[in-house]
């Protein structure tokens, strides 16, 4: 009988044993899910940032394109329509007063045009405003109206400058 005893409680033992070794590794189990969520999400971030210095970079990239577009087009007032493709713009817009800025051309010499639905053009055609970011083919034309004009007279247009935002230009 205490033989029978015995194997009852090595029995018992072992089976002890055993959940505690189950248990231990169910614990270790969940932490090392724990660890690999942290590890998952903080990969996640990283990749999410890196997404957006990127889009910045671009935007940025853009705007400088669109200038430098509105730049070569008051440079040579031929008639000849100058294109950038593919230049991304966030929800702000421009106005003819920024590009006298860049250009040093009187805001009168300049419109806006469009055909994206996301561009409000102003009543006057002097400011666009995009309501979304839009990614648009940006075309520029710059045609010689004839006026002569004055060194010292700031509101003089020699030339005339249409910037259209996808709504595609023809050469004059």
């Amino acid at each position: 009988m205490k033989k029978f005893e015995n194997k009852k409680v090595s029995k018992l033992k072992k089976l002890t044993r055993a959940f505690s070794v189950e248990q231990k590794a169910q614990s270790g189990a969940v932490f090392r899910l724990m660890v690999d969520g942290i590890v998952g999400f903080a990969i996640l971030l990283i990749v999410i940032s890196t997404m957006a210095y990127f889009q910045g970079l671009r935007i940025q990239a853009s705007n400088e394109k669109f200038f430098s577009l509105v730049k070569s087009a008051t440079d040579t007032p031929t008639g000849k329509v100058i294109v950038e493709k593919n230049l991304l713009f966030t929800p702000s817009g421009f106005s003819t007063i920024s590009i006298r800025d860049k250009t040093n051309v009187f805001e009168g010499c300049f419109r806006f045009q469009s055909n994206q639905a996301s561009a409000v053009i102003s009543d006057d055609g002097d400011k666009i405003d995009f309501t979304t970011t839009v990614e648009t083919d940006v075309y520029a034309r710059c045609t010689l109206t004839g006026d002569g004009c004055n060194f010292n007279d700031e509101d003089c247009c020699e030339f005339d400058c249409v910037i259209s935002f996808g709504k595609k230009l023809v050469d004059e």
